[in-house]
């Protein structure tokens, strides 16, 4: 609930990552509500499997930033 909560105060689309992570492993970008509780999942388990640690954070997916 309360990732939905901040997904809706951000706005779509949100990055979900591992907080222990590195190479791109538990990490998804959700693009819609409906895709967010699976990605929170299936991230959540491939995090726990690779780092040992499954805590996550979520931030405002930007597309096409430029520096």
């Amino acid at each position: 609930e309360e990732c939905e909560k901040l997904a809706e105060e951000v706005g779509y689309p949100v990055m979900l990552k591992a907080s222990a992570g590195g190479g791109g492993k538990g990490m998804r970008g959700v693009f819609k509500k409906e895709n967010l509780k699976a990605a929170w999942d299936s991230a959540r388990q491939e995090s726990k499997a690779a780092f040992g640690n499954d805590d996550m954070y979520m931030e405002k997916l930007i597309e096409e930033p430029r520096h």
